[in-house]
């Protein structure tokens, strides 16, 4: 079974579309948004 951190997932950073850092839980805290992961290989 997988489990997740949620706490600490939250408190990630990450960028958003302009290249702002933003947490990862302040992402969705105005508009419900869809995050996509890529994974390149190569």
């Amino acid at each position: 079974m997988l489990s997740f951190d949620t706490p600490a997932l939250g408190a990630m950073t990450v960028q958003d579309a302009d290249g702002t850092p933003v947490t990862f839980s302040g992402a969705w805290k105005d508009q419900p948004v869809i995050f996509v992961f890529l994974r390149h290989f190569g």
